[in-house]
């Protein structure tokens, strides 16, 4: 950080009291050859700067790669200083710490101990079992053969009768024929494929062999790069297909691997480690663990208990209403759950081992306690900054520029089935369940809810399917592209066809298909002009992040201007 150097002209001393000067400031600990800053608090030595870096984390004990080394000390050296000024603060503030935090960080750091003391040591990889799970897993390290393929595909009705099937084919004949007068496959995907990948221009996406039905696989293998196969017949409708591009077999070696390996072997063997412990601390504490009860309506429906520590149906509601749609499929309600009673036996089990009484918790719990206090210092005075800012209009301003930025977000009211393929002998029974469930809701002889709540793999089953309002980016990060684009183009009252739900695994170099979904849009909230008061805490946030090195900048020169400080550059 460059900030400007505090400049001190001072009177000159008589000479006979130079001696005595140098002895007082050699008795504060203020010597030339070791003192790199002063303030009101007090003299700063290099020892102390010294000390100070090396508390902290690991990587920020050396400068960045080309960093100036003293640039990054003086940073380093406003930060202590800065340390010494909010902790004078607080400790004049006198101001108690909420027991309710405290309880709740002494939980956390209760956990950390449990697993430094009985996880972490059962996490042990050698070289010799990378090698071999790599040896043995060839599949996992890049990938065979693969083709991109797109097709159009013309649905059947259910019980088509023989002319029906003569008239469809007849359609997709005479649209063969114009692709190979040279009309755009793509454009053709998406102006008549019934398929949901008719958005992405028929894309189906990169695929090994075995990934389609096995009356397929022979017909597009068999195609070269750049061609398109003849009209093809399958028991629900009719398919032409591009195979746009071949992909080489691609493998990783073991010494490009290793990393990635040796994290995904950890994380296994952590997960292995939690489960085993978790196990043990049920049967030797006597809790009551109720996953099983998961998906009770009754709100006081205990889960989980032991002693005073009491998990319900609600406290497993309350973090399903909090979360948005991504997070809650990324941790669903039954992981979450599998956590926090897992935690609760671990904070349970370091109270019996008194993990909590050793001299070594203690300073680690006050280190916690002092940085986070510290930290809220910090950002309590920037946030004082910012409503001196707001004071003077600069942010209701910073509103009247960008307002457009701060509208409400265009929200979908959805529900949804999901069939995993999970348990299914082939996957395209998932597809052909969801479209004869659809059939009978737009006939009317079942509800969405109904199917929803007896067949989805989904946990909205449970309440009809009913996701509640959400943003389509949000979706997506979950659906993937087929089914974000699906739903966007529904109205209100629309229901889509089955979709396949995919993301791209970046571990493992492909896209993970999970099954197929059917979303009814049940009603759209477009986004609105909000006004300055609705947004004002969105807009502060912005302000001071895209302003954020200023403001730091200035705030660090406040507070060292507090105190008085001045740093010796030379000496650093």
């Amino acid at each position: 950080m460059n900030h400007q150097l505090v400049i001190r002209i001072f009177r000159p001393v008589p000479g006979a009291l130079v001696a005595v000067l140098v002895a007082l400031l050699v008795s504060c600990g203020f010597q030339a050859s070791n003192t790199i800053a002063r303030s009101d608090l007090g003299p700063v030595s290099r020892s102390d700067l010294d000390e100070f870096i090396l508390a902290l984390d690991e990587p920020s004990r050396s400068p960045s790669q080309g960093e100036d080394p003293a640039v990054w000390r003086r940073g380093l050296l406003e930060k202590l200083l800065i340390e010494k000024a909010l902790i004078g603060e607080i400790e004049a503030s006198q101001v108690e710490v909420d027991p309710a935090w405290m309880d709740q960080v002494r939980g956390e750091a209760l956990i950390r101990a449990f697993e430094d003391q009985f996880i972490e040591p059962e996490i042990v990889i050698d070289e010799e079992e990378l090698r071999n799970y790599y040896d043995s897993h060839p599949e996992e390290f890049g990938h065979p053969e693969q083709i991109r393929l797109r097709h159009i595909f013309k649905r059947l009705p259910r019980g088509a009768s023989a002319s029906e099937k003569a008239r469809v084919r007849a359609e997709m004949e005479e649209m063969l024929g114009r692709i190979r007068e040279g009309a755009h496959f793509g454009d053709l995907a998406r102006q008549y494929s019934d398929s949901e990948t008719a958005p992405l221009n028929g894309l189906i996406g990169r695929l090994s062999r075995g990934a389609l039905d096995p009356s397929l696989e022979d017909i597009v293998w068999g195609l070269a790069e750049g061609d398109v196969s003849e009209v093809v017949p399958t028991p629900v409708g009719f398919h032409i297909f591009f195979l746009e591009d071949r992909l080489d077999v691609y493998h990783m070696e073991f010494k490009e691997a290793r990393g990635r390996l040796l994290r995904k072997m950890q994380a296994e063997e952590r997960e292995r480690a939690l489960r085993d412990s978790m196990a043990d601390l049920l049967a030797e504490s006597g809790a009551e663990y109720h996953p099983e009860r998961i998906d009770s309506t009754d709100p006081d429906e205990v889960l989980f208990e032991l002693g005073d520590s009491v998990v319900t149906v609600a406290t497993l509601q309350a973090y399903a209403g909090r979360v948005p749609f991504y997070q809650l499929r990324k941790v669903p309600p039954a992981e979450w759950l599998d956590t926090a009673c897992r935690n609760r036996l671990f904070v349970w089990k370091a109270e019996q081992l008194e993990l909590g009484q050793s001299t070594g918790f203690k300073e680690s719990l006050e280190a916690v306690v002092r940085r986070s206090r510290l930290v809220e210092a910090y950002a309590s005075k920037m946030r004082e900054k910012v409503d001196r800012l707001e004071a003077d209009g600069v942010i209701e301003q910073h509103w009247d520029q960008h307002y457009l930025r701060f509208q409400s977000p265009k929200l979908y009211h959805l529900h949804l089935v999901l069939k995993a393929f999970e348990d299914l002998e082939k996957n395209y029974d998932a597809f052909e369940m969801l479209e004869a469930a659809r059939a009978e809701i737009l006939s009317g002889k079942r509800r969405f809810s109904d199917v929803a709540e007896a067949i989805s793999d989904d946990f909205s089953a449970i309440s009809g399917g009913d996701v509640g309002w959400v943003r389509l980016d949000s979706f997506g990060q979950w659906s993937g592209p087929r089914a974000n684009s699906a739903v966007r183009a529904l109205q209100p009252g629309e229901i889509s066809e089955p979709v396949l739900v995919e993301y791209y695994d970046e571990s493992r170099l492909r896209y993970r298909r999970e099954g197929y979904i059917l979303v009814k849009v049940e009603e759209i909230r477009d986004p609105e002009i909000r006004p300055y008061e609705e947004v004002r805490v969105p807009v502060r946030e912005a302000y001071a992040k895209q302003h954020q090195q200023e403001l730091e900048q200035a705030l660090i020169q406040e507070i060292l201007g507090s105190i008085d400080a001045e740093i010796f550059e030379e000496q650093l």
